[in-house]
């Protein structure tokens, strides 16, 4: 008997044929990064960076470690521009607290 094949279905988001084809130049003096360290946590929360660069149009970019690669998964959720700041949803898959660190890259314009 041979293995049936099952197709995995993924959501999909077709660009629109309005849309520019061609990448849209990110000038580099509109980039920025930053990297905070919220402390010791476990589970889910909502970390809020302010920064006053940011605004609800920013490209908000997160990566979230304990700032080397253990055992512990760091899941982010969501992430939500402001005006004056970014919430991040960030799960820590860990039995106890450990350290949360978030680097942001922040794209305007």
């Amino acid at each position: 008997m041979q293995a049936q094949e099952t197709a995995i279905s993924s959501p999909s988001f077709d660009v629109p044929e309005t849309a520019e084809v061609s990448p849209k130049f990110v000038n580099p003096s509109n980039m920025y990064t930053y990297r905070a360290y919220f402390g010791t946590y476990n589970g889910t929360l909502v970390y809020r960076l302010n920064w006053g660069i940011i605004t609800k149009s920013s490209h908000v970019f997160v990566e979230a470690s304990e700032g080397f690669i253990g055992s512990a998964w760091y899941t982010v959720h969501n992430v939500d521009p402001q005006d004056g700041y970014v919430l991040v949803r960030l799960t820590v898959d860990w039995g106890s607290p450990i350290d949360v660190y978030i680097d942001y890259l922040v794209i305007n314009g």
